[in-house]
């Protein structure tokens, strides 16, 4: 596995490359805005992303 951060001016973008894995997925990219009240899950399946969402928004909820 291997993560690329990108940290640009008004968000930031996480890179995940996975090499194996069971559901075929290769690259995972989520996006950040700046203060943290948009983020954006692409992964090339839609049921994964939105629970990818929706656990990235309640992990960063609690560490609030």
């Amino acid at each position: 596995m291997r993560t690329l951060i990108k940290k640009g001016v008004k968000n930031t973008t996480i890179i995940i490359k996975l090499e194996k894995n069971i559901s075929g997925i290769r690259t995972v990219k989520i996006k950040v805005s700046g203060n943290g009240s948009k983020i954006r899950v692409y992964t090339g399946a839609t049921s994964l992303d939105l629970r990818l969402k929706k656990l990235l928004r309640r992990e960063l909820a609690e560490g609030d």
